[in-house]
């Protein structure tokens, strides 16, 4: 008996729904393509990105941006989670986010040795609790960037906890204090590219676009929002492989 299952992914739709994206917020878009693009082929969704001039990839691991890089993908990717910091990113050309105020002396470390300055995005927790610096232990970190001249902060960035609740006072409280940082960082003479926004705050959260977007559910069509024709991207087909009748009352195992 055949399977005959696909999956087909429309590069087309992807491409177009990146545009809508831009076109709404307004701001260049940071195209997250972790976990094999969420299961719509990395590779493939990467370049097609890439050719339609996305301002950035983002990835949650080291391997995943070597396979992109050994893949011919030439686009920024940022690196979402690493500890190590290791030689892979000079050799690769990524972007690091720096989830703790440890790892800036690794990195400056790793400047030295290629003697060169490195990129980087730092990562604010402003209320998710996850990852990030807490916000109010930034000014520590910044008066540690600033005497490490190998280090160039080139993004600053976020994330939201619930961004799918319309007029969450949390959310705002998360955006006032990313506000707070930014301007830190702005008097210090720093004015790296500032990301909040994820696929829900597109939609419901005007005020946290930013430079830049950072999006990936919305991206491949997983979310639907009136107004905005955001178009599927991936179709699961199957045939119909057998129709049987059966007596009312039949349990079907």
């Amino acid at each position: 008996m055949q399977r005959g299952l696909t999956v087909e992914v429309s590069l087309g739709a992807l491409r177009e729904n990146l545009k809508t994206i831009s076109n709404h917020t307004g701001v260049p878009v940071i195209a997250v393509v972790k976990a094999d693009a969420y299961g719509h082929g990395m590779v493939e969704v990467s370049r097609a990105l890439e050719e339609e001039g996305v301002y950035a990839l983002g990835v949650a691991f080291l391997d995943e941006a070597i396979r992109l890089r050994e893949a011919g993908i030439k686009a920024q990717i940022i690196v979402f989670f690493d500890t190590e910091l290791s030689e892979e990113f000079v050799e690769y050309n990524l972007v690091p986010v720096v989830n703790a105020t440890g790892q800036i002396k690794k990195l400056a470390s790793l400047a030295r040795k290629y003697s060169r300055q490195i990129p980087c995005h730092i990562n604010v927790d402003t209320g998710m609790g996850r990852t990030g610096i807490w916000y109010e232990e930034v000014k520590d970190l910044l008066s540690e960037v600033l005497s490490t001249k190998e280090i160039k902060v080139a993004g600053l960035m976020s994330h939201f906890s619930e961004a799918d609740l319309p007029g969450s006072e949390h959310t705002n409280l998360q955006i006032r204090r990313f506000k707070d940082v930014k301007k830190l960082f702005h008097n210090a003479g720093i004015n790296p590219v500032c990301h909040m926004a994820n696929s829900w705050a597109v939609i419901n959260y005007p005020e946290s676009f930013f430079d830049a977007t950072r999006v990936g559910l919305i991206l491949y069509g997983g979310l639907n929002p009136e107004g905005l024709p955001i178009k599927p991207v991936m179709t699961v087909k199957a045939p119909i492989l057998q129709i049987r009748k059966l007596p009312t009352g039949i349990p079907v195992s």
